[in-house]
């Protein structure tokens, strides 16, 4: 209980800054300031609502009534002066979120419902489908770096979120329903402080045919940083796989890498030298070293990384 509390207020005092932020901006003339702090308050809010229960009021509504924010957001959005109608759009999208499972005042409940109908209905809305999809990446990484964030220099967390499992399953499936050529180095952020945290023999308690097989799959990516972060993730599962036998016993991850041609792909990496990171080459070498422990490496593959 002691660990989720600490993990808990550090997304709470997270969250807490930036609505202090963009709520300040607010009351800024810019329009492009404007445009950015309703797009922001609009992202949180409809992140946070999908952590309440369905039946929930909206968490955040309290905390932004008291502080004159909701006034705020009701103000412009009925005054409607801003040539970008995004911005009434997140506002109004905004504040039904906010009123969710509440009676909506009456001084603008009719215009924002009404407004509210238009979105979900126009084919012309900022909203298509492109753009939700768009929102919805944007929503996924600002999860992926803010649980970065979480983690770092919190070792409670951390512990609890090795031990449990369940935070890492929930990347791992955010990963999975991503192309590759969308996910950023930014999504992996948590995954990899997760690797760096933990110790080689504690890698055992990590879910590793679901995070090998991503790896597998950001193997592919044009990202630089990506494809260190994944050599270096599967490089502490062979290590700590072969930490697992004998000596003389070949590393149980060589099979499963011939088989899903994971091996292949690295020596593929390998011998096409066009990172300019070279720790990737050096992850790579050690990896195919620990995997052919105790067996004969095909000559091929020797001339690959002789």
């Amino acid at each position: 209980m002691i660990r989720t509390s600490v993990a808990t207020t550090r997304i709470e005092t997270l969250r807490n800054k930036i609505m202090s932020w963009t709520k300040s901006l607010l009351n800024n003339k810019n329009e492009n300031a404007i445009w950015n702090a309703t797009y922001s308050m609009f992202v949180i809010t409809l992140t946070m609502s999908g952590f309440d229960q369905e039946e929930n009021q909206n968490s955040m509504k309290e905390q932004m009534d008291k502080d004159g924010t909701i006034a705020k957001l009701v103000e412009i959005f009925k005054n409607g002066q801003y040539l970008d109608k995004q911005i009434n759009q997140q506002v109004a999208i905004t504040i039904g979120l906010l009123f969710k499972g509440l009676p909506i005042p009456s001084d603008f409940g009719p215009a924002l419902i009404d407004t509210l109908k238009q979105l979900s209905l126009s084919q012309q809305s900022h909203f298509s489908n492109n753009s939700i999809d768009a929102l919805k990446q944007r929503l996924i990484l600002l999860c992926c770096q803010a649980t970065s964030i979480m983690l770092q220099d919190n070792e409670p967390a951390m512990s609890l979120t090795i031990s449990e499992g369940n935070l890492l399953r929930e990347l791992i499936s955010v990963f999975q329903k991503l192309p590759v050529d969308e996910v950023t180095s930014g999504h992996l952020a948590a995954l990899f402080d997760v690797f760096n945290f933990t110790t080689i023999r504690k890698i055992e308690t990590i879910p590793e045919d679901e995070i090998l097989e991503l790896m597998m799959k950001m193997l592919e990516s044009n990202d630089e940083d990506i494809i260190w972060k994944s050599t270096k993730i599967i490089l502490s599962f062979t290590i700590s796989n072969g930490l697992k036998v004998e000596e003389l016993i070949i590393n149980p991850l060589l099979q499963k890498f011939e088989k899903d041609g994971t091996i292949y792909h690295l020596l593929e990496i390998f011998q096409n030298d066009f990172y300019q990171n070279k720790e990737i080459y050096g992850n790579i070498a050690v990896i195919i070293g620990c995997l052919f422990k105790a067996t004969k490496i095909p000559d091929d593959d020797i001339s690959q990384i002789a």
